[in-house]
């Protein structure tokens, strides 16, 4: 069979047809070249597009955070009209900065695997802080601009109506706030590069700050109204704390006044000396954890109901005795200290007891802890004296004297230093106060990952020379067992008393003593208190193993040991304490522990460091 067979085509027409099969091969390379530095062009340009909108956003939010500054130097100042102007060029600012986050080319970034996160983390941080200062900061401002004087009480009443216009504001911010703070609480940190994650960790911090704030003053803005008496009258016990004999709270109960509150008037109807209480009544309940490691003293002597550091706790015993010795029922107990009150009066400035001795920010703390006892020999004509100082304050703040503004930053530190203090009998207010600094109440449980240690004083000497004492609180990383954290708790107590002081201090201040225990020596009881679910396990003293009790209060365990010391002496305490159980995270990377002290004649020195497990 024959099979026909086409010719080739001519040389040259087979050469062109080669070149011609060859062409998109060329073309492609050539268009895949291209597509390729496109690329390279685009994306260049996308990472300068977006390092220059980066560097502008951070110029931006620089600023904004400059203004935060002066906005609340400016509202502290009492400069609304300032304050308003820097809130309008600040919201500029952080708009701006929103916006230099959030064009095309963010969003196109943000998708892209590692990049993509920090980018999105920026974008989210800038946009939150615009929500603070379009959401949070106008409310506030806006608060800021109601007249303190307006706030503050005048011939003992206080306006409760002007209180009540504050709370729509203050709340608004506080539910700003807490809602940004999720959302920052929220951003995952792994694969962030470092500028970005601390970056993360700092805003963190300062919206948890923000948040304590802006949740106090919404507390306060809406229970005050009723604690003054807006839905009734309310009655009141305030008592006044010496932290001249020491109780782990702060001080012996020395005296006391009781106030009533009806409709936002303010006046006391009673006061008197823990001797007065003592005379009237009997011993009352003490709770069982609280017998268990302070005894029943806390519920037979008015002096002692601050033995336990847990103040909730402390003031229902005092309110129960003063019930059973004047047959008023309690709505509240507050409590404060000469320390506080000497700050207090810087801002009221100074005041004239009824004796005609002038108190002021200078003399008051030495005069009602120290020099009173020396001047004033007679218990009872003390007791007289320190009514009428109680009186005299009290007088001065129901009266508006001083700057409001200054009134309310010397209370706020005072709270913040646990030098205020306030209970409430009523299940709903003192649920509210269990979440502020106010309570002073010793939690059941630390939050988790933060544990929280104790060390509490109490005065063995039946004495005034704790005026004398000093500490220093330093806790550090120690051992650790499995699932835990080990932290070495340091308490160096110093008596800085005279040398003299067995013969050259009154009496009174130098106390009856124990027996064997020379004139002049500071007997103190210190207390370790552990985080819930840990443990107390070894105490040393200058060295030596030291006895040591044991007791649990509040579901944390307790160590007990006692420290002698003579006119100058010094001896540091060592405590071995364990954590609850923490993540394998917290121990690698170590907690430094929240610590809780008595408030003191002077505030000891607190150190906690974040020590790694020394085991680990």
């Amino acid at each position: 069979m024959i099979t026909s067979v086409e010719p080739l085509p001519p040389a040259e027409s087979r050469s062109r047809h080669r070149r011609s099969r060859r062409r998109p091969r060329r073309s492609m390379r050539k268009s895949i070249v291209r597509s390729v530095l496109a690329l390279v062009v685009v994306t260049v340009a996308a990472i300068g597009w977006l390092v220059w909108r980066g560097i502008q956003a951070k110029d931006h939010l620089m600023r904004a955070a400059s203004q935060v500054s002066q906005l609340q130097t400016q509202i502290d100042a009492g400069d609304t009209v300032a304050a308003r102007a820097t809130l309008i060029s600040l919201q500029s600012n952080t708009k701006a900065a929103r916006t230099e986050t959030s064009d095309p080319v963010w969003h196109v970034v943000a998708a892209v695997p590692f990049v993509g996160r920090n980018t999105s983390t920026v974008a989210t941080m800038a946009a939150s802080i615009d929500d603070l200062a379009t959401h949070a900061l106008p409310p506030l401002v806006q608060a800021s601009t109601l007249d303190l004087r307006r706030l503050a009480p005048h011939g003992g009443q206080v306006d409760l109506a002007a209180l009540q216009a504050m709370a729509k504001s203050v709340t608004s911010a506080d539910l700003a706030v807490r809602r940004i703070e999720a959302t920052i609480g929220a951003l995952s940190t792994s694969d962030l590069v470092p500028p970005v994650r601390d970056a993360v960790a700092h805003m963190r911090t300062e919206l948890a700050s923000a948040a304590r704030t802006t949740a106090v003053a919404t507390k306060a803005v809406t229970l005050l109204p009723a604690m003054l008496g807006a839905n009734g009258p309310r009655t009141y016990a305030v008592l006044f704390l010496t932290n001249a004999e020491l109780r782990a709270d702060g001080g012996i109960a020395g005296s006391w006044v009781m106030v009533r509150a009806d409709h936002g008037r303010v006046a006391i109807v009673n006061q008197g000396s823990d001797a007065d209480v003592n005379g009237r009544s009997t011993a009352v309940p003490v709770p069982a954890d609280v017998a268990a490691v302070f005894t029943n003293r806390a519920g037979g002597f008015f002096q002692d109901v601050t033995l336990t550091p847990n103040y909730p706790a402390a003031a229902q015993l005092a309110a129960s005795m003063l019930q059973q010795a004047y047959g008023v029922p309690l709505d509240g107990v507050l409590a404060t200290d000469p320390v506080a009150l000497a700050d207090l009066l810087k801002a009221t400035g100074p005041v004239t007891t009824v004796t005609g001795q002038e108190l002021t920010s200078d003399n008051a703390a030495a005069l009602l802890m120290s020099d009173i006892y020396r001047e004033v020999p007679d218990p009872l004509a003390q007791d007289a004296f320190f009514g009428g100082a109680a009186k005299a304050v009290f007088d001065a703040l129901a009266g508006g004297q001083g700057d409001p503004r200054a009134v309310v930053q010397s209370l706020a530190s005072a709270a913040d230093g646990g030098r205020l203090s306030v209970w409430s009998a009523h299940p709903a207010e003192e649920q509210q106060l269990r979440s502020t600094p106010l309570a002073g109440a010793l939690p059941v449980a630390d939050v988790p990952g933060q544990p929280t240690i104790g060390v509490f004083f109490n005065d063995g000497t039946a004495a005034k020379l704790d005026y004398y004492l000093r500490a220093k609180v330093d806790v550090s990383g120690a051992s650790c067992p499995a699932t835990r954290a080990g932290y070495h708790v340091r308490v160096a107590l110093t008596s800085t008393a005279p040398a003299t002081a067995a013969t050259s201090l009154p009496a009174y201040v130098v106390g009856i003593g124990a027996p064997g225990l020379a004139r002049g020596t500071i007997r103190t009881q210190v207390y370790v208190y552990a985080p819930t679910g840990g443990a107390v396990l070894t105490a040393t003293a200058d060295g030596a193993t030291a006895a040591l009790g044991t007791g649990v209060e509040s579901g944390r365990a307790v160590g007990i040991i006692t420290v002698d010391l003579a006119p100058g002496q010094t001896t540091v305490l060592d405590v071995g304490v364990v954590s609850g159980v923490l993540s394998s995270n917290a121990r690698a990377h170590g907690i430094a522990p929240t610590i809780r002290v008595t408030p003191m004649a002077v505030t000891p020195l607190l150190h906690s460091a974040a020590g790694r497990c020394l085991n680990s």
